[in-house]
């Protein structure tokens, strides 16, 4: 029994090992793709330089002309390195569009991923990312292998129950894992498309006035177009920046003891403009109420809700902003007039880049991130958060943060810039 359960043991740690690699490897390659993918409509007279503004400290980027030299390179000068002609993940992409391989380096026990794109014009954009080798994961296991067969050998019996209990541990976190990977692939593929669709249409009304097909008078719109959609796209990287951040646990800036409705009035303030331009009217009410929080989160939560409830409101509509305590707790309301969200969709507006109205976000420079970021920040604040909607009546987000405090600590305010 005591060698069965060993060899069990043995074979499924081996087993989660292979299954995490591939997982690992499967996640590094799709990240690489939609990375390749979301850069190859940008023009090639820009890519250079947009590539050179890159900071990555995890992914080397590789551009490679049509004879194999090597043209640049965001890890070391291109000048220094070889020609790249026989990679096998340039062959792979000069003949068929795409390239993948990988490579080990016995010394370091790493693997090196590598994803080549064919561009247009015959140059290979090349992604390059390194994780552990399978080896390095299974001697890694090899410790816990160790202890786990100790403990069998001398309690057998009861191990035979523990080890039931963690095989259903392991299968649940590699349902995690299997779930945790969907939502990475379809992230990637949403943020790849939501690149791509600003990006074409900036390098098509380029292409249309560098080329003399705009009429004179039609000039000045096809450059406000320019403008608008690139004024999406920084949007929407800087979104994304920001939610990455959130995601690692960033920004760790200290939290601090503030009124809470003060840094409410420093959002709406920043947003007057915008409400004025809408015809939408903001009014605020509460007493001051002092709560523990990182400052600048919390005016991108307030921002980020009552920029939508201009945003969706109708001409001549109100937010109302309410402060109140609820069992010895910070409540913080916004209700606005506007087109509401129907009952079927609403469990899922806080997902990244999901949109009620897809046509309407699009005119108002939305990301489909904001909601996701509000999400993120009062999670981080230990703050629940709800909303209540009907179509055509408006909606409601009730942001509900812990114990206020008494004790006021004084904080200076910096203006938020929209």
């Amino acid at each position: 029994m005591a060698l069965l359960s060993l060899s069990g043991i043995v074979l499924t740690s081996s087993a989660v090992c292979v299954v995490l690699y591939q997982h690992f490897s499967a996640a590094l390659y799709a990240d690489m793709h939609a990375w390749a993918e979301a850069y190859k409509p940008v023009p090639f007279e820009q890519l250079q330089g947009i590539l050179s503004a890159i900071k990555s400290s995890d992914m080397r980027v590789t551009l490679v002309n049509p004879e194999g030299t090597v043209v640049y390179d965001n890890t070391v000068p291109p000048e220094s390195l070889e020609n790249h002609a026989d990679r096998q993940e340039i062959r792979d992409a000069w003949e068929q569009g795409f390239g993948e391989s990988k490579r080990f380096s016995g010394t370091l026990g790493m693997e090196s991923s590598y994803y080549a794109l064919r561009l247009d014009n015959g140059f290979v954009l090349r992604a390059a990312k390194t994780q552990h080798s399978i080896f390095f994961l299974f001697a890694r296991a090899v410790p816990l292998i160790i202890a786990v067969v100790a403990v069998v050998i001398i309690v057998s019996n009861i191990a035979a129950g523990s080890l039931a209990h963690r095989m259903q541990h392991i299968a649940v976190q590699l349902e995690d894992l299997k779930k945790s990977e969907k939502m990475r692939r379809e992230f990637s593929a949403n943020v790849s498309h939501e690149l791509k669709t600003p990006l074409t249409s900036i390098s098509g009304y380029a292409e249309m006035l560098n080329n003399g097909m705009v009429r004179e008078v039609d000039k000045a719109s096809c450059i406000h177009k320019i403008q608008d959609e690139s004024e999406r796209l920084v949007a929407l990287i800087e979104d994304m920046l920001l939610l990455s951040q959130l995601d690692e646990g960033k920004p760790d800036a200290a939290f601090e003891t503030v009124d809470i409705t003060a840094v409410a009035r420093e959002a709406i303030e920043a947003l007057a403009f915008k409400a004025s331009d809408h015809d939408v009217a903001i009014t605020v009410s509460g007493a001051p109420m002092y709560i523990n929080v990182q400052v600048s989160l919390i005016r991108e939560l307030f921002f980020n809700v009552i920029d939508n409830a201009i945003k969706y409101n109708k001409r001549g509509g109100k937010v109302t902003v309410e402060f109140r305590q609820k069992n010895k707790r910070v409540e913080a309301t916004v209700t606005d007039t506007g087109i509401g969200i129907p009952r079927d969709v609403q469990a899922r507006v806080f997902e990244r880049f999901y949109r009620v109205d897809k046509s309407r976000s699009k005119k108002t420079g939305g990301t489909g991130l904001g909601l996701a970021i509000v999400k993120h920040i009062a999670t981080i604040h230990n703050a629940d958060i709800h909303l209540e909607s009907a179509e055509g009546k408006g909606t409601r987000i009730t942001v509900l943060f812990p114990e206020h405090h008494e004790r006021q600590t004084p904080v200076v305010f910096r203006q938020i810039k929209e």
